[in-house]
């Protein structure tokens, strides 16, 4: 995201080095909702420039709809007895792996689960860590 016209032919949108940590703080690697983002971001741009009041703003927002998201999720094989496991872990470390909730659940089951929720971005996988 430094350099969004060389990486991503994005021309009218700068953003300083404190901006992108933020960016990445809230949505982490998912090149799919950064990329959303970015473009929300161009939107609000004034002379290629956004606030860090704006970006804060709007992350809140999408963040909020996650959570009702959430809230609305019914899963195929799991749903509230996942997330309690995951963010019981989540309390500990910032990642988990599929192999910390292997003991609860049944694993093929899980590694089901989890896709639907990696396809519906409500969770983000990278695949070169397994986290």
């Amino acid at each position: 995201m430094s350099n969004l016209k060389k990486e991503s032919n994005i021309e009218n949108l700068i953003l300083s080095k404190k901006q992108i940590n933020m960016i990445w703080n809230y949505f982490g690697g998912s090149v799919w909702e950064i990329n959303s983002f970015l473009s929300l971001l161009m939107d609000n741009a004034i002379d290629n420039n956004v606030s860090n009041k704006i970006i804060q703003k709007e992350a809140e927002k999408r963040i909020h709809t996650y959570k009702i998201r959430f809230q609305d999720y019914i899963g195929k094989h799991y749903d509230h007895d996942l997330f309690t496991a995951i963010n019981n872990i989540l309390l500990h470390t910032e990642y988990f792996y599929i192999k910390d909730l292997m003991k609860n659940f049944d694993r093929r089951k899980l590694k089901e689960e989890l896709g639907i929720l990696v396809q519906n971005n409500l969770f983000s996988y990278n695949p070169l860590s397994g986290q």
